[in-house]
């Protein structure tokens, strides 16, 4: 009988540490691959200038999806760099600093899914002099 036991304990322990906090495993989720966007902005600004700003005084990046249920936590990556994100049933938000458009160039725009590590491409920034 406490063979048993032990099976299960042992059995219950290594199936919940291989689940996420969200209580998903930590494995590929299909519905962050199968996200599609459909559109997003802003898509480019000049330097000194800050597109769509938010009451934070940081550029609000839009990505408009189908939908984000069972997409699980993400955030938006401005440059390789993760943005706080906010997530709406049809709309993921982020806000970017303005110290982080102050030189010019193209600046890659992902989804991150935050369990994976997976990311997912929304579109180039271009930041201009």
């Amino acid at each position: 009988m406490k063979k048993i036991f032990l099976l299960f304990a042992f059995a219950t322990i290594a199936f919940v540490s291989s689940c996420s906090s969200d209580g998903s495993s930590g494995k590929s989720n299909n519905v962050f691959k199968t996200l599609k966007v459909l559109r997003w902005g802003p898509t480019e600004a000049k330097i000194g200038t800050i597109e769509n700003k938010q009451p934070d005084g940081k550029m609000g990046i839009w990505i408009d999806v189908p939908s984000t249920e069972g997409i699980g936590e993400v955030q938006v990556l401005f440059d390789g760099h993760p943005e706080v994100t906010a997530i709406e049933p049809k709309l993921i938000t982020a806000g970017v600093s303005p110290e982080e458009l102050t030189v010019a160039g193209d600046k890659k725009i992902e989804i991150k899914s935050v369990p994976t590590g997976e990311t997912l491409p929304v579109g180039t920034f271009k930041l201009t002099p």
